[in-house]
């Protein structure tokens, strides 16, 4: 899964001190909490906001395909 999502090489920087992100500690009190979280931008928005029924099963296509792969 962690290739899918960061590519075929970032298994070994997955625990390096590279990969790290310096948060305040109350945003990562929230990470840590559930409160907050970092997802994929999978083209789940809407084409139009003012009609969003007309692409729904689209877009409703498109997350089961993301979630199914």
């Amino acid at each position: 899964m962690i290739d899918s999502i960061f590519g075929s090489r970032s298994r070994d920087e997955l625990f390096s001190a590279a990969n790290g992100i310096f948060l305040h500690t109350k945003i990562e009190k929230a990470f840590d909490r559930g409160f907050l979280a970092i997802i994929l931008d999978i083209g789940v928005d809407p084409k139009d906001p003012l009609v969003p029924w007309e692409d729904k099963e689209e877009r409703h296509k498109a997350l089961r395909k993301w979630e199914t792969s």
